[in-house]
Formats: structure tokens, sequence, C-alpha cells
């Protein structure tokens, strides 16, 4: 049997208006203090991000699902910037010839 615990999260959101509707989901934490601190610079200009407490669910292999999201999410990582970091990588694999076919130069 698969012993799955269930637990609180607390997701930041940016926010892409000044009525603070929340936008891109951009990282989870265990604790309600780590996504508060986490959440400057997530706002519209600026500004600080949402921070929402969600259920989830903890799988004995350690990874977390946020409950009503399809993927499971990694505690303590800024998702923005994984995506920013990828796009880089990627990025910095082509070639110049192959950036300009692109037009990325």
């Amino acid at each position: 049997m698969i012993r799955i615990e269930q637990i609180k999260i607390w997701a930041v959101y940016s926010t892409y208006d000044e009525t603070g509707r929340d936008g891109n989901l951009v990282s989870c934490w265990e604790t309600e203090q780590a996504a508060q601190n986490n959440c400057k610079g997530q706002g519209w200009y600026g500004g600080p991000g949402n921070v929402r407490e969600l259920s989830a669910i903890r799988l004995p292999d350690g990874r977390v699902f946020a409950l009503l999201q399809s993927e499971p999410v990694t505690l303590g990582v800024d998702f923005v910037q994984q995506k920013r970091d990828a796009k880089a990588a990627a990025l910095a694999k082509l070639t110049p010839g192959e950036r300009d076919l692109l037009g990325l130069s």
C-alpha cells in the first residue's frame, strides 16, 4: 500500500495588472513565511506577488502534487527563473548562423 500524505503548501503567483490578479505560478513552499520571503518582485511593476495556500499530496518518493494541478511542483524552486535558465541554455547551444536564421542576433 502506498502511503500518501496530505499537506498544505504555499504558492507564489506573479500578478499581471494593478488589481493584483494571479498570473503564472512562480514557486511553491512548505511554509507561508518562505513563500512571503520569495514573493518579492513577482507582482505588478516589481511589487510582491500573491501567496496562496494550497492543498497538496506528498508521495513516498518526495514528489509533491498541488491539488488542481496535473504536474508535480518542486518546493523551493523559482519556476520562472528555471524557465529562463533553460531558455538561456538552449540558446547557448545555437551557432551564430542558427541564431541569424532564427532572427535572434
